[in-house]
């Protein structure tokens, strides 16, 4: 049985690296939250669990501390909080570090709406952070909609 994901967008900060997990660590000052993995750790398949390869780069996440369901602005806003402690650690990072604020979201349809505000892309520059979006669709990208053509056509 596949279970659908749930509706609602989240956000985390993520930094992905070759250099260790523990490096990235002692760097800020705290521990990854969520799923996280050092270089060279084993990598299994999510669905099989079957062993595939070793990872070539680390990934440290730290979480938005608010329960999924709530709006996005509240998870940004509550990232953003929690970043501020760690702020001259953050900003003195390695130039090599890939540093983002990763939001997810689903769509049930192509009507409906996510909103960022600018306020939130300028903090995330000013951290030198690139926005990443995973968007996840149950629509097929409106291909079953004979009305409206798909996505990408828009």
């Amino acid at each position: 049985m596949n279970k659908k994901p749930p509706r609602y967008p989240y956000a985390y900060l993520n930094i992905t690296t070759e250099d260790a997990l523990v490096d990235i660590e002692n760097h800020l000052g705290r521990k990854s939250e969520g799923r996280s993995w050092s270089n060279g750790d084993p990598r299994f398949a999510l669905k099989s669990r079957q062993r595939n390869g070793n990872y070539t780069w680390s990934s440290w996440k730290l979480e938005s501390g608010i329960e999924r369901g709530e709006p996005l602005d509240k998870h940004l806003r509550s990232l953003w909080r929690r970043i501020e402690p760690m702020r001259e650690k953050l900003i003195s990072r390695p130039e090599h570090w890939k540093t983002y604020v990763n939001i997810v979201a689903w769509f049930e349809n192509k009507d409906d709406q996510l909103q960022l505000s600018a306020g939130h892309m300028t903090t995330a520059a000013y951290y030198r952070m690139e926005v990443d979006f995973d968007f996840y669709y149950d629509d097929d990208f409106g291909m079953g909609d004979a009305k409206r053509p798909p996505y990408w056509k828009w």
